[in-house]
């Protein structure tokens, strides 16, 4: 991949830039978002007067859950929270909100599924109503908090009811799309490399051009729509923000602070964060791209990792102030959910040079038996096992450190590496043995334990695990 000088490349997109980054707190409780096209329009004046055929509309707003069943397992309604409810055209606001207590009802196999709410007067003097009817596959559930996701509503719609009326007129739309957004933790990792550091000391002194470093944090999702559609600011979790550079650096920001996410706001792509760290050093990692790096701004439905050095148009990378300077280029974005379980103990280089690790995946939750294990960085094609055990140990094993102790329970059969040095082995946790030991209110500590070479072994770190 070609670098960028980052001295030619300091500056984000000005429009990004300009948009300030206040702190906020999570909004509402599940966010929801309908959008339509114009199919039928005959106002002729009034607050929607402006829209034509073809024109997009955008209904947002949260609900609260639990929600009331109606039918259980199949109907149930939601209070939608009446200050989180905004309409747009075409990106532009446009004035209306319920102005009376309203709820959006999901069902699902009653007999078929559907979502929706009905004629409901707005404060303009209007009235709106969006319901729509699909196949009853369409949803898994009738709690809204297991429906995280993107719908395409076009294409599976039996029937639909999406429509403005008034004194003015009357407007019409087919619902295309619906995206629910649960509260989630979001994971971010960004990785880069030192371009250039002044620093001679401190926190940062131990940096060089060519190191690798690792920005990790994590985000409450939903976030807080700035342009909504294309511009979203994320809390950041403060314990979870490290930046390791040949370890980690101690970086903690100084007071909350944000992320941004940036979709095609007006016709370009970004992420954003700056802050004053706790140490008084000034903090700021921001890129733009072109439109297409991301496919919306909402960060829950990004999962996935991006090549951001091969796609920038600008970037700003940097930690400055109490004498020097530290500059890195953003390379590889990862999007994720909250890391499972807690990394402890060491892992010594293997044969291949790397440290191998640990990680799980899934839910920690007992009653969801969705639970796995992963070993990375390992030599590739080699045979290892999974093991796990009640205490935290370092004792030297092979060429590493055994990390669990007390009576340890392997995960039989052997598992094999891949061609790029990863491991994995679902957990079932209704199945012996975990079934006996992984319980709701126990922890645990993992780890992997595989072959290195002709004749010796190695293991990764420990993780961890904490059960509900």
């Amino acid at each position: 991949m070609q670098h960028i000088d980052p001295r030619r490349l300091r500056s984000l997109v000005s429009l990004l830039a300009a948009c300030a980054l206040p702190s906020g707190a999570l909004a509402g409780d599940v966010s929801v978002t309908v959008t339509g096209t114009v199919s039928i329009d005959n106002y002729t004046s009034g607050p929607y007067n402006a829209a034509t055929v073809g024109d997009t509309i955008r209904v947002h707003f949260d609900v609260d859950t639990p929600g009331t069943d109606v039918v259980a397992g199949q109907q149930t309604e939601y209070d939608i929270d009446l200050s989180s409810f905004e309409i747009q055209i075409n990106g532009s606001a446009a004035s209306g909100a319920p102005s009376a207590a309203q709820v959006a009802t999901v069902e699902d196999d009653n007999p078929a599924d559907g979502f929706g709410f009905p004629v409901t007067p707005l404060t303009n003097g209007d009235s709106l109503r969006c319901l729509f009817d699909a196949g009853s596959s369409f949803f898994a559930s009738n709690d809204i908090e297991a429906l995280n996701g993107s719908y395409d509503v076009a294409s599976a719609s039996t029937s639909d009811d999406f429509a403005f009326s008034g004194a003015g007129g009357f407007m019409r739309m087919s619902v295309d799309s619906l995206t629910i957004v649960a509260p989630q933790t979001v994971h971010i990792e960004l990785t880069g490399m030192v371009t250039s550091n002044s620093y001679a000391g401190g926190p940062f002194g131990g940096a060089n051009p060519g190191d690798t470093a690792l920005l990790v944090f994590d985000v409450a999702s939903p976030g807080v729509d700035v342009a909504p559609g294309q511009l979203t600011n994320y809390a950041i979790d403060l314990a979870s923000f490290d930046l390791d550079i040949n370890g980690s650096t101690g970086a903690a920001l100084g007071g909350a602070t944000n992320l941004q996410i940036q979709n095609d706001f007006p016709a370009a792509d970004g992420f954003r964060t700056s802050s004053q760290l706790a140490s008084g050093h000034f903090f700021s990692c921001e890129f733009g791209t072109g439109p297409g790096f991301f496919s919306s701004n909402e960060i829950a439905l990004l999962a996935g990792s991006y090549d951001a050095g091969a796609n920038l148009t600008s970037f700003n990378y940097v930690i400055q102030g109490q004498g020097g300077m530290l500059e890195i280029f953003p390379d590889i974005l990862t999007i994720g959910s909250a890391p499972v379980g807690t990394n402890y103990c060491v892992s010594q280089p293997n044969s291949v040079g790397l440290s191998a690790r640990i990680s799980a995946s899934g839910s920690t939750l007992v009653a969801d038996n969705d639970f796995s294990l992963h070993a990375s960085d390992t030599p590739p094609n080699r045979p290892g096992l999974f093991f796990y055990g009640p205490n935290q140990v370092q004792v030297p094993l092979g060429s590493g450190f055994r990390c669990v102790g007390g009576a340890t329970v392997r995960l039989q059969p052997v598992v094999f590496t891949d061609a790029g040095g990863v491991a994995s082995r679902s957990i079932d946790l209704s199945a012996p043995p975990a079934a006996a030991q992984l319980q709701a209110g126990t922890t645990w500590n993992f780890q992997f334990w595989h072959r290195d070479g002709m004749a010796d072994t190695n293991l990764t770190d420990g993780l961890q695990v904490m059960f509900l």
